[in-house]
Order: C-alpha cells, then sequence, then structure tokens
C-alpha cells in the first residue's frame, strides 16, 4: 500500500509481506486531508495490546478518492502519477527483506483460510475465474501438498510453472529506472528499530508497530527447509539486484520463525 503526505513531504512504498500494513496503521495518525493512505482498515484489524491507547483513532485516509493508487504500485507508477517534482523533493522509504524467508511468509499467506476469496475470486469477472480455473486448480493440488508437509516439492513446482506472478515482482519495488530510489530502507530483520529511526526523520514520536495481516507460519519453521537447489538458484537469479543491492544470503536473514509480522 503506498502511502504519500503532503503535509510532511514523505512517500512509502510498500512490497509484499514485510509488515506494511502495520507501517501504514502507524504513519494514518498523522495524515492530513490530502494524504494518500493505501485502503481504510477496519478497526478489529488491529492488535489491542500492541497500541491501546490509540486503538480507537486510527483510520487509514484514501486521500482524495480518485482511486489511482493501488494497494502495491511499484516505485515507477508511484513516480509516473506524483510526477517528478513531488517524487525528487519527498523522503522516500520502503522495507527490505531476505526475498527466500519473504517468499515462505508470501505463500502461508496466500495459502491461508481465505484461499479461494484472496487468491481466486475477490475482484475477479465471472468469466475471468472461469477461464482461471484449471490454474486454480493446480495451484490448489499444490497447496494440498504444501499443507500436508511436501513443502519443497511444491514450493519448487510454484516457481517453474510461475504459478504466482508476484513473485517475480520483488525486486522491482526497489529500483526506479534502474536505480535504488528510497532514501532509506528499513530491514525487516531489524523492524522496529529502524521504523524508529525514520520516524525520528519524519518528527513523529517513535510508536510500537502494531500487528496487522499476518498469518502465522508454524513456529520454529526454518524457511531454508522449503528450498530445492532448483527453487533456492530460482529466487537467487529472479532478486540477484536486490541481494546484490542489501548483502543478503541463502544463509543469512531471519532463519527462524518464530510468529511476528508475516
Amino acid at each position: 500500500m503506498t502511502v504519500i503526505s503532503h503535509e510532511h513531504k514523505f512517500i512509502f512504498i510498500c512490497p509484499r509481506k514485510v509488515a506494511g500494513t502495520s507501517i501504514q496503521a502507524s504513519l494514518s495518525r498523522h495524515a492530513g486531508a490530502d494524504d494518500v493512505m493505501g485502503i481504510d482498515f477496519p478497526a478489529r484489524a488491529f492488535d489491542r495490546r500492541a497500541d491501546d491507547d490509540d486503538f480507537g483513532v486510527v483510520r487509514a485516509r484514501v486521500g482524495d478518492g480518485t482511486g489511482r493508487y493501488e494497494k502495491h504500485d511499484l516505485p515507477d507508477a508511484v513516480r509516473e502519477k506524483v510526477g517528478e517534482k513531488v517524487w525528487n523533493e519527498y523522503f522516500k522509504f520502503t522495507v527490505v527483506r531476505n526475498p527466500w524467508d519473504l517468499l515462505v511468509s508470501y505463500l502461508y499467506f496466500k495459502f491461508g483460510p481465505l484461499y479461494w476469496r484472496d487468491v481466486w475470486w475477490r475482484g475477479r469477472r465471472p468469466l475471468d475465474f472461469l477461464l482461471n480455473l484449471p490454474r486454480a486448480f493446480r495451484l490448489h493440488r499444490l497447496r494440498s501438498e504444501f499443507r500436508r508437509g511436501r513443502r519443497k516439492e511444491s514450493v519448487e513446482a510454484i516457481l517453474r510453472e510461475r504459478l504466482f506472478g508476484p513473485v517475480e515482482q520483488i525486486p522491482q519495488f526497489y529500483f526506479s529506472r534502474g536505480e535504488l530510489y528510497a532514501d532509506r530502507v528499513i530491514r525487516f530483520e531489524n523492524l522496529q528499530q529502524d521504523y524508529d529511526e525514520v520516524c525520528k526523520r519524519l518528527g513523529f514520536p517513535p510508536r510500537f508497530l502494531p500487528r496487522i495481516n499476518t498469518r502465522q507460519r508454524p513456529g520454529s519453521t526454518d524457511y531454508r527447509d522449503y528450498y530445492t537447489e532448483y527453487s533456492r538458484e530460482h529466487v537467487a537469479d529472479l532478486c540477484r539486484a536486490l541481494t546484490s543491492e542489501f548483502g543478503y544470503r541463502f544463509d543469512d536473514g531471519a532463519p527462524t520463525h518464530r510468529g511476528g509480522r508475516g
């Protein structure tokens, strides 16, 4: 979800599965009347234990209501929409995550209890849904195998058959016209501390990030256990520009998952 604050002169561009909804919720407390804050949340999306004092007042705004901004706009799309003057003058930031860990998180999110609604029905016209059924059933079979424990085989098949298009967009969220665009990149592995530093740069008080949009992976899972040699190298090739820029390797990042945001 794209966040654009004209009042505070910043742009936040959010890749998938990097706690972007939590950051958007926090930033929404500082929204001006003309700011773009992506989607609006139901209050139940928030974890009361995380930020009880402000629980009732956090409502993201959609800006001028034109609907021009998508939930996960790529940087070049945002740049075109805001224009060069705003793009060059505003402080821009995003979040990066180990791509091998991110993919596993993305699969658990998409393979969650709302799978059919989220992946295959929401936003589709009936004819589009029918035309997509062969691919849908193939992915459904792989989802069943994934949930039964054949994770390596399922991940490899999903990548080989390109069944989740957004996976190929992962590196595109970090570059505009071939160059790293962000003035600051928050590392998912150091999320709260890096976000606090961004808040300081923007003149906002530090705030604990709420947990939103989380569908948990099993406790103590190691993302490396989900990869065959093919799938590991496939992600490495796909995200080479990203890993080169940020220094991620297959054995780096946050190899053991114990719950949290995404």
